[in-house]
């Protein structure tokens, strides 16, 4: 659960043996660059043949060879962050004995988070990469962001389709998993709203009661669109100065006469 910076020592698993074997090779290393040192100023005066010199330079090149072999087996024992992120619980404590492919803990990366929604298909044509988006995920945390992929294919069973996005997650306040509202703004347009206790639907229609003249109920047919906290949008059908009739509906009908209060 802490921050950890690039190339951060997460854990360092046991190299006693391969300290030993550094250190082992480091003194035949230094054993084998006297030996070529002494063999290189007896051959400038002639004491010894070519072939013996470079076989001590052949045997020196070979030791330095294995020592950087040797480092870099200590190096695979140290697991160092390979970005900055935050750590997951660790799975094992100091002393445990590790197999190749166990998970020691997981490192997150949470400054940028990619959002995944489902959208219904009517909205299909209007979705487009790199529309902006606001992520809510209460009143008080709004996170503005952009759409990266839209996925081409409509679930069957669902009738949505999936978007990707990308929110710069700023001061880590959001943890992944988590759920929240995502709303896209599309061609803005005024509109006005009745309650949804108004709307009565009959075979896949939608009707409304008016007050007409002389007080008489009319049943009308209208069109409807967004539905929000329990108010219809009307996209035809009424006009702005009609009388509703919102409480109530069930006890009364067409050509019912009503006293205005």
């Amino acid at each position: 659960g802490k921050s950890v910076k690039k190339n951060q020592l997460l854990v360092e698993l046991v190299d006693n043996e391969e300290q030993a074997q550094l250190s082992q090779a480091q003194a035949e290393f230094e054993e084998a660059k006297l030996n070529y040192n002494r063999a290189k100023q007896l051959a400038k005066k002639g004491n010894i043949s070519q072939s013996v010199l470079d076989n001590r330079l052949m045997t020196k090149k070979k030791l330095s060879g294995k020592i950087k072999e040797i480092e870099a087996q200590i190096a695979d024992l140290k697991i160092q962050a390979p970005f900055d992120g935050v750590t997951g619980i660790r799975n094992y404590s100091e002393g445990s004995f590790i197999k190749p492919g166990d998970i020691i803990t997981e490192l997150y990366d949470i400054n940028s988070l990619k959002i995944q929604a489902f959208i219904p298909e009517n909205y299909s044509i209007l979705i487009k990469k790199d529309m902006n988006f606001v992520l809510e995920i209460d009143k008080f945390q709004k996170i503005n962001g952009k759409l990266s992929v839209i996925d081409p294919i409509i679930d069957k069973k669902t009738r949505t389709f999936k978007v990707l996005g990308r929110i710069n997650n700023i001061n880590n306040k959001i943890r992944p998993g988590m759920m929240a509202n995502l709303k896209i703004r599309l061609t803005k347009r005024n509109s006005f709203t009745i309650r949804e206790n108004a709307i009565i639907n009959q075979d896949n229609l939608t009707y409304v009661y008016l007050i007409k003249e002389e007080n008489i109920i009319k049943k009308k047919k209208i069109e409807v669109g967004l539905r929000k906290d329990g108010m219809v949008e009307i996209l035809g059908g009424l006009d702005i100065n009609d009388l509703v009739v919102y409480e109530g509906i069930n006890k009364i009908k067409e050509g019912s006469v009503v006293k205005l209060k």
